[in-house]
């Protein structure tokens, strides 16, 4: 779900779910949680650069797996844990002390266009895109994954 490499002091996380446009699946933010603990205490990387493999850069949450989790029983306790995952993810990125850029090909929709106020952006190849703040009224959450 993710792709990591290194060189020259410079680690390269690379989203890599393309057929779902990089959306983040719990597996995808468990892994990706994982590299950044391993990332910072790496003495060799001094920058992070974080991309998405295919045509878009990361749609945000896998609303599949938010739809699953609000046909349970128990689905909006199940979808708030879900996003705040997300938040907790952007918020551990917020706090590495590396210089972080996201490198966008392509889309950022929803939560993909959410990002750490230190995160700077670099587009490649592809002008990006992104999409606008919509708010869900069932969750009450924006497209951002914060509570609108």
């Amino acid at each position: 779900m993710i792709k990591y490499k290194s060189e020259n002091n410079i680690g390269i996380i690379t989203l890599n779910r393309p057929e779902k446009r990089n959306a983040l699946h719990p597996d995808m933010v468990k892994h990706l949680k994982k590299k950044l603990d391993e990332v910072e205490i790496d003495d060799n990387v001094k920058v992070l650069i974080i991309t998405g493999e295919g045509k878009a850069f990361c749609a945000g949450a896998d609303l599949k797996e938010i739809r699953e989790r609000m046909e349970m029983a128990d689905g909006p306790d199940r979808m708030y844990s879900y996003v705040a995952g997300i938040q907790r993810l952007y918020a551990r990125i917020e706090r590495l002390p590396l210089v972080t850029v996201a490198e966008i090909g392509g889309a950022a929709m929803g939560g993909g266009r959410a990002r750490p106020p230190r995160l700077a952006r670099k587009a490649r190849r592809h002008r990006p895109r992104y999409s606008r703040r919509r708010v869900d009224e069932k969750s009450g959450f924006g497209g951002d994954g914060f509570p609108a």
